[in-house]
């Protein structure tokens, strides 16, 4: 995305941060797809069939389901300035457990954020999955010590890439 680009999209949030000052509209932006159809991307169908289902789809109270996973105009512009790589060799000593599964679309991001992050660290592959499934997957593979609830079952205090499988 270029400069421009960016400045456009903030412009467009701050025109519509008055919009909801005064009392407009909410809009909202990008999310989930809410139908499928024959030119549907991968990455549509894979968030589909987990935020458009029971298996994932969670709708607060008193929200509609047509908006869970859209993000508002406006709370876009924090994205636009977060940017995730700036410090991450600050987070060390703390450990930090990545996982990423073996067919996602984002698993490139995972792989140069575990090269970037300092130690002690962890990448987990989870085999056969995409974005959504590497961490359903994941979740059922860990499991939580009940007396020490930031300990995490599964996950070394050292520097390790590695899959996951039934053996878990």
């Amino acid at each position: 995305m270029t400069l421009e680009q960016r400045k456009k999209i903030i412009a467009e949030a701050a025109d519509q941060r008055y919009v909801e000052f005064t009392g407009g509209e909410t809009k909202y932006t990008s999310g989930t797809v809410h139908e499928l159809n024959k030119n549907s991307q991968p990455i549509e169908r894979e968030f589909y069939d987990f935020y458009r289902t029971p298996r994932g789809e969670y709708t607060p109270k008193g929200q509609s389901p047509k908006l869970t996973t859209h993000p508002t105009l406006t709370s876009n512009v924090k994205f636009m300035n977060f940017y995730p790589l700036a410090d991450i060799e600050t987070i060390s000593p703390r450990p930090m457990l990545f996982i990423a599964g073996e067919n996602a679309h984002s698993i490139e991001f995972s792989e140069e954020v575990y090269r970037l992050a300092g130690e002690p660290k962890e990448l987990v592959i989870v085999p056969g999955t995409g974005h959504v499934d590497s961490c359903v997957s994941a979740c059922s593979s860990f499991a939580c010590f009940p007396d020490e609830p930031r300990k995490i079952r599964g996950l070394s205090m050292h520097s390790s890439k590695r899959q996951i499988g039934a053996a878990c």
